[in-house]
């Protein structure tokens, strides 16, 4: 069996670590902009399940209604539906800058950001343009 140095051991474990520590960050890039042109609140039905305590009485089965808020944020060529938990707010008109990545929307708030859920995304409709009369 080889012998291992200890002291070269010990001189690599600063370079194994340096990537984790976070010497070599990039800062984050929001190459999309946009503008939040809508609100809609979502709702689903969440209920609990029947059962019987340890003393015989029949407990649960109540219903109760969750809700969250889908934000409608337009691009010149897209748009994206968002949505996040009730303290994450946008006014409508709002300017926004984001990213996408893995079905999140990382929304640029200062010099932190917000994590949101993609729920969907479509192109926007391009107007037509008239045609010259002649």
């Amino acid at each position: 069996m080889p012998q291992r140095n200890p002291l070269a051991i010990l001189a690599a474990i600063p370079f194994l670590f340096s990537n984790a520590l976070g010497e070599d960050k990039h800062p984050k890039a929001y190459p999309l902009h946009g503008t939040v042109t809508a609100m809609r609140t979502e709702t689903h039905p969440g209920s609990t399940p029947v059962y019987t305590d340890p003393y015989g009485k029949t407990r649960g089965g109540g219903t109760v209604m969750h809700g969250w808020n889908v934000y409608t944020i337009r691009t010149p060529d897209m748009e994206y539906d968002v949505s996040g938990h009730r303290k994450d707010k946008f006014t409508i008109g709002e300017q926004v800058d984001f990213r996408c990545e893995r079905g999140k929307v990382f929304v640029k708030d200062g010099d932190r950001e917000k994590r949101l859920d993609l729920e969907g995304q479509r192109m926007r409709d391009q107007p037509a343009t008239p045609q010259p009369q002649h």
